[in-house]
């Protein structure tokens, strides 16, 4: 199955876990999918990071108190030429590390081999040419990487930019 659709179908299974608030069997996020009959084969696999699997499948909500004190919290953002992690490029890397009441924000544009699409130009707001006199990656991870010492790591849209990270080893 295609990584960005494998995500999207995903994602049409926790909007419909939280549309129900509560936790809901197989057969029912299946029918979320459109589908009938067995359904275990095709939403198992789709279960990722954010599903919680008991005896029906759920999401994570955290169950402690978050940040613990003195906990430093890196919270990662990253835009990426288009929709299709393993196909697409990182082309911005935006941290805010919080620590002891400072932040240390970080953002660099980061200069793809081929521009984004013109659906993530206007999403983003990143124009083609902006990128083509950014550093490239292993450049913009070797700065930020030092803020990501010692923290707990928070990702925005972490399914989707987990996938992009583990493309992102120099």
């Amino acid at each position: 199955m295609e990584a960005a659709f494998r995500y999207r179908m995903a994602t049409r299974l926790a909007r419909r876990l939280r549309e129900a608030g509560r936790p809901l069997p197989l057969p029912a996020l299946g029918e979320a999918l459109g589908l009938r009959g067995p359904v275990e084969r095709v939403v198992r696999p789709l279960l990722d990071g954010r599903f919680l699997l008991e005896e029906a499948v759920g999401l994570w909500e955290w169950r402690y108190p978050f940040p613990q004190e003195g906990e430093a919290v890196v919270v990662l953002d990253l835009e990426t030429t288009g929709l299709a992690p393993g196909l697409d490029e990182v082309i911005e890397v935006g941290l805010l590390r919080l620590e002891g009441g400072r932040r240390l924000p970080f953002q660099s544009l980061v200069r793809p081999s081929r521009p984004p699409s013109p659906f993530v130009q206007r999403l983003t707001g990143i124009p083609r040419e902006a990128l083509e006199e950014a550093p490239s990656l292993e450049e913009v991870l070797e700065k930020a990487y030092p803020l990501l010492a010692n923290a707990t790591l928070v990702i925005h849209n972490a399914a989707f930019d987990t996938l992009s990270c583990c493309i992102l080893r120099p």
